[in-house]
């Protein structure tokens, strides 16, 4: 007998029941059957992806949300931050969220900058599908300049000569 036999499976994207039958010189039978899901499309992508604090902050403390694939077999889903707004220029490693249930992530940013992210989402089989770049948001940490330049320094007006 073989301890091994490749197998054939019929509809892909479905669930298939494999059998096997076993016998011994001496007549003896075993019996078994598994089924087996043959999978060959990857998961849909995760979809609305936001930034909770909106397209601009002044914070570096980034917070990202987005509806998990609904695909019944997601097993994992990964982020990867940007520090641009197409999605080109990587900012850390590929993060391994290390669930299926997830749907928001904490990033800080390294400072003033633009920044965007994009969601793996990987099914049971290995599959994985990646979203498009999110929706970018801007951290810019420097406060706006100032300057006076009427009334002069140290004058003094009256209500009747002052401007709205």
């Amino acid at each position: 007998y073989s301890s091994a036999r490749a197998w054939t499976l019929g509809t892909a994207n479905a669930s298939n029941t494999v059998y096997a039958a076993f016998s011994d010189a001496a007549g003896n039978e075993i019996f078994a059957n598994d089924a087996i899901v043959h999978d060959s499309l990857p998961p849909a992508t995760a979809t609305a992806l936001v930034w909770a604090l909106g397209s601009i902050t002044n914070s570096t403390v980034l917070q990202t949300n987005w509806v998990r694939s609904t695909s019944p077999d997601l097993a994992n889903q990964k982020i990867q931050f940007y520090a641009d707004a197409t999605c080109t220029t990587v900012s850390g490693a590929l993060v391994d969220l290390a669930s299926s249930t997830l749907a928001t992530r904490t990033f800080t940013a390294g400072g003033d900058g633009v920044y965007a992210f994009k969601i793996q989402s990987i099914d049971a089989a290995g599959l994985s599908s990646t979203t498009t770049c999110s929706p970018a948001t801007t951290v810019d940490l420097t406060a706006p300049t100032v300057a006076i330049s009427s009334p002069a320094a140290g004058s003094s007006i009256n209500s009747a000569n002052a401007a709205a």
